[in-house]
């Protein structure tokens, strides 16, 4: 997390400006839910917007692929704290993890993680079932590309 804390602090905060906002955010989802969201900022300059997370805030909880949605169209970029190592045997939230990260992905969000493990050894499957091997697989990938120098600059 100081890594995080320290590219939250030094390169969005004092870089390029941007404030933490007072109050949460409110976010609609479909069918006229919301979702707030609590510790957010913005970038005055471009209005930009920027979300800190912790993992279990989205991944514990129900969320879905509307959640996730909203998320990913409001945010610029998103910080995800804390992910464990995850295998089949916490299912639920690898899938809320992999939908997360295939909605951030689409809309090509920045996304700056902090893991309990390096990438290559953060989703661990044994599972027989080809469609999860294959989502597990992807989510890996686009991790990774998000990583990448260019996808960091667009």
């Amino acid at each position: 997390n100081q890594a995080a804390d320290h590219v939250l602090n030094n390169v969005f905060i004092h870089t390029l400006k941007y404030k933490k906002n007072n109050q949460p955010t409110q976010l609609t989802v479909a069918q006229g839910r919301s979702l707030t969201i609590n510790q957010t900022y913005t970038c005055p300059q471009n209005d930009q917007h920027l979300a800190v997370f912790e993992f279990d805030e989205l991944c514990l909880k129900p969320l879905g692929v509307a959640d996730y949605q909203a998320i990913a169209q409001y945010y610029h970029t998103v910080f995800i704290r804390n992910i464990p190592k995850m295998t089949h045997n916490e299912l639920n939230q690898l899938r809320r993890f992999i939908t997360l990260i295939d909605e951030l992905y689409q809309n090509k969000n920045k996304v700056i993680i902090t893991a309990e493990t390096t990438l290559d050894l953060l989703i661990q499957s044994n599972s027989k079932h080809d469609d999860e091997i294959f989502a597990f697989e992807r989510c890996k990938s686009r991790l990774l590309e998000m990583q990448t120098k260019q996808n960091v600059n667009d």
